[in-house]
């Protein structure tokens, strides 16, 4: 483990309650000690579970020293639907405050609409953080390759994701923690030859919750009643399942580290739509329209014609609210254990 987000080089970790320096980029380590232990530590007569969770892409971004020059010379794809030409036109003014560079100062005006910003064709931030998913990729081949070499790669189940998304100028935004898509949604491929079709695509909405009970069933094990998620088995092996969640909710806290990251949020999305409550009274929340706006340039919020759609989506986030519990307060837990 780290000591918080760990160090790209010579990192210092606790290895089983011994705190040692390493020597070496760590994603190179955290790989190597990966496939030592598969080849040579674990009992080849047990099943075996192994989680390999890379420091990388996490800041400040140092790519391995044999991919420092990678993309010099490489445009930074602009993102789909022109979400980089974001103006904020009808959206919450505490966004257009956040890109305005004025942090909720509410003695200083902004405009209504804000002028589009220039994309930036090499922008050095974002190239080192493709430079550093290099390794992570070249780590994933390098496991694969372990497991077919000591003949588990078709019996292993390999789960690949993320514990979050990520702005890379969508919107005019880098970093996460915001309801739009690129920040709440993550990657998610799971390989199992026995049980999953190759190239196969689920439609319907999962949760990083999912993943635990998901394992739990794979391996033969139940779920406790107080899991939130629901077990992917019968979507991932192809079968349709009517009772699945037809809608997700999704809660953010301010960040003492981040506060003029965004506000306290939370939001309901379907399919379809996506309802966003900012918890602002002086300000406005935002809906939309997935299917016609995946980009979600266009607030619809006070669109008439969306008002049945807005009110049942607010239900709906009271009721998601009520089954797992939400609670404005966001450090009850903290508080909780502190009475304890």
């Amino acid at each position: 483990s780290f000591i918080g987000q760990g160090q790209y080089f010579n990192p210092n970790v606790n290895d089983n309650g011994r705190e040692i320096q390493l020597q070496g980029y760590i994603t190179d380590i955290l790989t190597e000690k990966t496939i030592d232990w598969l080849k040579n530590k674990r009992d080849p007569d047990k099943p075996f579970s192994v989680n390999l969770w890379h420091k990388a892409v996490h800041e400040k971004h140092l790519p391995a020293p044999r991919h420092r020059d990678l993309f010099k010379n490489e445009p930074l794809p602009e993102p789909p639907y022109e979400m980089h030409k974001e103006t904020f036109k009808g959206k919450p003014e505490w966004q257009r405050r956040k890109t305005y560079g004025f942090k909720w100062d509410k003695n200083k005006k902004v405009p209504k609409v804000l002028e589009e910003k220039r994309w930036p064709i090499n922008k050095f931030k974002n190239m080192q953080l493709l430079r550093s998913l290099v390794a992570v990729d070249e780590s994933l081949g390098n496991v694969l390759r372990a497991l077919d070499e000591i003949g588990e790669l078709e019996n292993t189940v390999i789960i690949y994701s993320s514990d979050n998304g990520y702005f890379m100028g969508e919107h005019t935004y880098k970093d996460k923690r915001l309801a739009y898509e690129n920040s709440m949604r993550v990657p998610m491929i799971i390989s199992y030859p026995k049980l999953i079709s190759k190239n196969s695509v689920i439609h319907e909405q999962c949760l990083n919750i999912d993943l635990a009970p998901t394992i739990l069933e794979l391996a033969g094990v139940n779920k406790p009643k107080y899991m939130q998620g629901e077990s992917m088995v019968k979507l991932i092996s192809g079968k349709k399942d009517k009772t699945w969640r037809k809608s997700i909710f999704f809660e953010y806290y301010v960040d003492d580290a981040w506060p003029y990251a965004g506000p306290d949020q939370v939001a309901v999305r379907t399919n379809e739509f996506k309802l966003v409550d900012n918890f602002l009274k002086d300000d406005i929340d935002e809906l939309y329209d997935l299917v016609k706006d995946p980009g979600e340039m266009k607030n619809l919020i006070n669109n008439a014609k969306y008002d049945d759609i807005e009110n049942f989506l607010r239900k709906e986030s009271e009721r998601l609210q009520k089954k797992y519990k939400y609670n404005p307060d966001r450090d009850w837990w903290l508080r909780k254990q502190i009475r304890k």
